[in-house]
């Protein structure tokens, strides 16, 4: 009987102890259990303020560029009236040189285009005393309306040209006396819109003395942003 109730105590010893070191078990894994959710919850809710942040940069973008949309010229030089000025001019002379170009345009369907040499009349050693400028063509982008005589030994000529459209102004770069062939080379620049009267388009030629018989005078014409002239038009001269 002895024997019997030391098992029992040592059966309710040992359940005991089991019970004992399975509930602190249990405690250990529950506390790590609610650590690692707490933890969980704690990354969802970092996850949700990034979330956040980045929706409102998406929309404060959204609000920039619509705002950058909204920006026009007009505004931004509202109360500046140099800036004003400096947009105005820059427009006119976009505009001068959009019509400059289409009349060269013009002129380049037309086929303007130089008489071969062998075609040339032949001039005399005369000294001419009168000079006569040909018409001008359709497309052309210049004409020649005014001559110059000056009174000297031998006598000296002058030409005034204008761009037909009367929007812009040009500066002559170089002048060459004529060839053999009676040709003459002319190079002209883009030098801005012509807001005045067509006698801002003008450019004067001065020839110098010239010898009796017909000439030609070819055009070369640099345009904004060009990096070179182009042969754009013939102006047909008579000494006599």
């Amino acid at each position: 009987m002895k024997a019997q109730n030391v098992d029992i105590t040592n059966f309710e010893n040992n359940l005991d102890a089991f019970k004992a070191a399975f509930g602190k078990n249990y405690d250990l894994a529950s506390r790590r259990f609610q650590t690692a959710i707490e933890e969980i919850d704690k990354s969802i809710d970092h996850l949700e303020k990034t979330k956040k942040a980045l929706l409102g940069t998406d929309r404060n973008l959204r609000l920039a560029n619509d705002k950058a949309q909204d920006v026009t010229i007009k505004k931004l030089t509202r109360n500046n009236p140099t800036m004003a000025e400096e947009f105005r001019q820059l427009g006119e002379e976009d505009a001068a040189a959009a019509a400059a170009k289409k009349s060269v345009a013009d002129a380049d369907k037309r086929g303007a285009t130089t008489k071969h040499n062998d075609e040339m009349p032949k001039k005399t050693m005369k000294d001419a005393n009168t000079l006569w400028i040909g018409p001008a063509k359709a497309g052309d982008m210049f004409s020649g309306s005014h001559v110059e005589v000056m009174e000297s030994m031998p006598v000296q000529f002058a030409i005034t040209i204008y761009e037909k459209a009367g929007v812009a102004k040009f500066k002559l770069d170089e002048l060459g006396p004529p060839n053999t062939d009676g040709v003459l080379v002319a190079k002209l620049t883009f030098a801005g819109p012509n807001t005045g009267a067509k006698e801002g388009s003008a450019v004067r030629l001065s020839l110098g003395s010239m010898k009796v018989g017909s000439y030609e005078l070819q055009l070369h014409v640099k345009m904004k942003g060009a990096d070179d002239h182009e042969f754009k038009q013939t102006i047909e001269l008579t000494a006599k």
